[in-house]
């Protein structure tokens, strides 16, 4: 049996996936084993935003390491197209409200032209009052890393 080597992504190939997608896994630090955990995301091109609430294993990991892995993937059902990028990155809370309006704003975009599950659409009302707004979070790629020096990525 032949091995079969995934061939490299271009840069192009790496902005078209994260464009095309929406869900990704982030790899936290743990405390003895890495957290990975689903999020919800947007991409503006510059940076990736990861919506989050302020609370839970995640938020505690992000505290205590910002550092992270963030994951993107597409595949067919068969398998037959598989495609996903990891990128290194460091996690930076949004604080410019101009910003989080902006990012809220193209999350509630997404929620309306993709082909969500009815169930998804709770995702906005669990959380609770005094959590009514949302943690925005944004990721510097660290230096070195396989993808362009200059893209970022940011979560909320």
């Amino acid at each position: 049996m032949d091995i079969f080597k995934m061939l490299r992504m271009e840069r192009s190939e790496f902005d078209m996936l994260i464009e095309d997608e929406y869900i990704c896994r982030i790899a936290f630090k743990g405390e003895m084993h890495p957290y990975i955990a689903p999020f919800l995301y947007v991409y503006d091109g510059m940076f990736m935003y990861f919506l989050s609430t302020k609370y839970g294993k995640k938020v505690q990991h992000f505290k205590q390491n910002p550092f992270v892995t963030v994951e993107v993937e597409n595949y067919s059902p068969d398998l037959s197209h598989f495609a996903f990028v990891t990128i290194p990155g460091q996690l930076l809370e949004v604080d410019n409200s101009d910003t989080r309006l902006a990012v809220r704003e193209m999350f509630v975009e997404l929620i309306k032209t993709s082909a969500f599950h009815p169930m998804c659409y709770p995702l906005w009302a669990i959380l609770p009052m005094s959590q009514s707004r949302p943690c925005i979070r944004r990721a510097e790629l660290l230096s070195g890393s396989s993808w362009a020096s200059n893209s970022r990525i940011s979560w909320a």
